[in-house]
């Protein structure tokens, strides 16, 4: 179990403040060109909620609200 971010040329190049406190990456690969990058974490437990790590994706899963 995961949670995965794609970066298109946007990656931060300091992880220690990126997503407040999750820590660094488990794998970072290079998906394309330098600077293309599928960053993952590897998850202790499976997520039941996406909405936990990202609020903004929930317009996208409930398009009635």
């Amino acid at each position: 179990n995961v949670v995965w971010i794609d970066f298109d040329g946007n990656a931060p190049a300091d992880w220690s403040d990126f997503a407040e406190g999750k820590g660094t990456p488990s794998l970072i690969v290079q998906s394309s060109i330098e600077g293309r990058q599928h960053v993952y974490w590897r998850l202790e437990t499976p997520l039941d909620n996406i909405i936990e790590i990202d609020p903004s994706t929930k317009p996208k899963l409930e398009p009635n609200m």
